[in-house]
């Protein structure tokens, strides 16, 4: 009887958690963790084929606080690790491949850019006003995540996004 409760309790438990939103920072790591496994960097200036981790990088002001920490160090389909790194610095971008810039940092958009210029960086943001400047847009909708593609902004940075990838997003501008 006794073991028949210590079930019951922790299947209501689960249940319970299970129920319970996910917060918005914690879906959003999940996305960024799976915009990488969904992304091919070729090798170049910051990239080695030989390069055991894809650097994650988050610019300026962290939104994420420990949302990002199951995310370091996790698994990729290639058997690469993502290695989550939170700058400032303009000088450190150009070895990322995925950068998160958060929406307060969206009028730096000019300036990051040119840090990157010429290597392989995924530009993911979550302000309308970096639409034409960021590969990926995230953005809440009808208290849903979405995310809109710029492939012109992707070939720019030579990385190629998987179709399974692009058939998710809300759009894709050509």
């Amino acid at each position: 009887m006794r073991h028949t409760v210590t079930v019951l309790g922790a299947a209501l438990c689960m249940a319970t958690a299970m129920a319970q939103p996910v917060p918005e920072m914690v879906m959003k790591a999940t996305y960024l963790y799976n915009f990488m496994r969904y992304v091919d960097w070729p090798s170049g200036r910051n990239l080695a084929a030989s390069d055991a981790k894809l650097k994650l990088c988050v610019y300026g002001e962290d939104p994420f606080g420990q949302a990002l920490a199951p995310v370091d160090g996790k698994l990729l389909g290639d058997g690469r690790t993502v290695s989550v790194v939170r700058t400032r610095s303009l000088a450190n971008l150009a070895d990322c491949q995925l950068l998160y810039v958060a929406d307060a940092e969206a009028a730096n958009m000019p300036k990051l850019l040119d840090a990157v210029k010429g290597v392989s960086v995924l530009v993911v943001a979550e302000s309308p006003l970096a639409r034409g400047d960021a590969a990926i847009v995230l953005s809440v909708q009808q208290n849903k995540l979405v995310f809109d593609v710029n492939l012109r902004r992707a070939k720019a940075a030579e990385v190629r996004i998987s179709s399974k990838l692009l058939q998710l997003a809300r759009s894709v501008e050509h």
